[in-house]
């Protein structure tokens, strides 16, 4: 049986590229890809990279080859199109004899440099190239994949976006959607008439941009998680946001560790979807309204008419303020701590104290999913926080003046001293009532003072998940005055100051 001819490499550039090759080809793995597969792609390819429509997205991933090069005549780009694009029908160059590919240790073909490998050296530099040569050495199916590279990723404001996974079906799975992207943009009849589309901001006249790299690639996998049509089991995710330009070539990386992906996935199989989206949908706007109010000027006419025309928020176009501060909790290797605790109190608490979505919440279910996959806190913690919860909201629904608390809970304590002397009153007044504790010592040093696996104590951290707790069991309470002590401080809160 002959072997085959692409094999995953680990090498995000080249993976990418396999993957855009299987999409295009239709096969879930390059062990099926032909040598016609590859035949019909560098055809494909060629149409795309020659005819001058993608000239502004290639540029800053092939700056000078034979795709964006003016000044090349008709012959030259012939060429260029049989040596590169069929790279994997070419015959071996001589310098490369004897020599093997740096991605699959096959026999090299070409040897190649920036045009065609972003991010390396220019031809004839040794520098960061191996076994000091004066490019790198591959073998013509990879190179055939690495030319793909640009149709698996996305053109994100000015330069490439592409995701690589572990499990290799999900980079696969990013690839044939930016595919099917690229495509579509490509197959427009009006493309350069400037037609707003979905997924991308207006690109007057040039190759569609989308906006929000971060956004985009994480909006796009928690869609692909959702369909279930990838393999299960933990796996991270690495986008890379790069420029080969050289005016300045850079590359960001930001990591979607094994327990974000799989947080991802839970959000969309545990009957979570529909409190997750309306979380996201306030993020969109949430995204919107504070950009509006940044800067304290009215927005112009002309601003007015780009936003309409970029057709608003949405992936591709926009931030979305939930999905940002996700990602912003891991960073650098590190998971902050200061990073959940706001997300905590910006988005899960920020959605149990919206007045619109009180009346039916259901966030301590996503809370506690949050807290378990993103923050590894241990059940039993979250048990204590809970039950502590339940019980400060039962003796706000069943003490005359409990909304004292509440308001003290939800608005007042801002300091550490200022909770602590709220709950020591509510304790005081509970024992005076009923003759006996709201709750313990022990209790209080479980909930708040007590570190679990991973180190977390954080008074403000517990009090906003106390309030989720609190919010939503007054909530969803069959007593009436739960629900009328819950709007009745909300709302006051909310009464706009009166000028004397």
């Amino acid at each position: 049986m002959p072997s085959a001819l692409l094999r995953w490499t680990g090498h995000p550039l080249v993976d990418v590229g396999i993957a855009t090759l299987c999409a295009m080809a239709q096969v879930s793995s390059p062990d099926d890809l032909t040598l016609e597969n590859l035949d019909q792609a560098a055809e494909e390819m060629a149409c795309y990279y020659f005819n001058g429509s993608m000239g502004a997205y290639l540029t800053c991933v092939f700056p000078n080859a034979g795709y964006v090069n003016a000044t090349m005549t008709k012959e030259k780009r012939d060429e260029y199109k049989q040596r590169i694009l069929y790279a994997h029908r070419s015959k071996p160059d001589a310098k490369t004899s004897g020599k093997n590919c740096a991605f699959s240790g096959e026999s090299a073909t070409h040897l190649i440099d920036r045009a065609q490998l972003p991010l390396s050296t220019g031809a004839g530099i040794l520098n960061f190239y191996p076994a000091s040569s004066g490019g790198c050495y591959i073998a013509g199916p990879y190179l055939t994949a690495l030319q793909a590279l640009p149709l698996g990723g996305r053109r994100a404001d000015g330069r490439l976006l592409i995701g690589h996974a572990d499990v290799p079906e999900i980079t696969l799975a990013l690839a044939r959607r930016y595919l099917e992207d690229n495509q579509r943009y490509l197959h427009l009849t009006s493309i350069n008439e400037g037609d707003a589309i979905a997924r991308s901001k207006p690109w007057a006249n040039k190759y569609p941009d989308a906006s929000a790299p971060r956004t985009l690639l994480l909006s796009d996998l928690s869609d692909i998680l959702r369909t279930r049509k990838v393999a299960k089991g933990p796996t991270s995710v690495t986008g890379y946001w790069l420029t080969n330009s050289g005016q300045g070539p850079a590359l960001d990386i930001f990591t979607i560790p094994s327990n974000f992906v799989r947080f991802l996935e839970l959000v969309g199989n545990k009957n979570l979807t529909g409190q997750w989206n309306r979380m996201l949908a306030r993020g969109w706007a949430g995204y919107e309204s504070s950009n509006a109010g940044a800067s304290g000027k009215r927005t112009t006419a002309k601003k007015a008419a780009a936003k309409k025309q970029s057709g608003g928020i949405g992936p591709g176009r926009s931030k979305n303020q939930v999905l940002e501060d996700l990602l912003a909790i891991f960073s650098d290797g590190f998971v902050y701590p200061e990073a959940a605790q706001r997300f905590v109190r910006v988005h899960l608490l920020g959605a149990a104290g919206n007045t619109e979505h009180i009346r039916s919440p259901q966030t301590w279910r996503l809370t506690e999913l949050f807290l378990t996959e993103i923050l590894g806190m241990n059940s039993e913690k979250i048990s204590q926080i809970r039950l502590f919860a339940d019980k400060l909201a039962k003796f706000i629904q069943d003490e005359h003046d409990g909304k004292k608390l509440l308001r003290a809970i939800l608005f007042q304590a801002d300091q550490p001293w200022k909770l602590r002397r709220a709950l020591v009153n509510a304790l005081t007044r509970h024992f005076r009532s009923n003759d006996t504790l709201l709750f313990d010592f022990n209790e209080y040093i479980n909930v708040f003072e007590a570190e679990d696996a991973v180190r977390i104590s954080d008074w403000s951290l517990i009090r906003d998940l106390l309030t989720i707790g609190i919010i939503e069991k007054l909530a969803t309470s069959t007593k009436e005055q739960s629900h009328e002590a819950l709007k009745e401080v909300v709302e006051e809160e909310n009464e706009p100051d009166v000028a004397v």
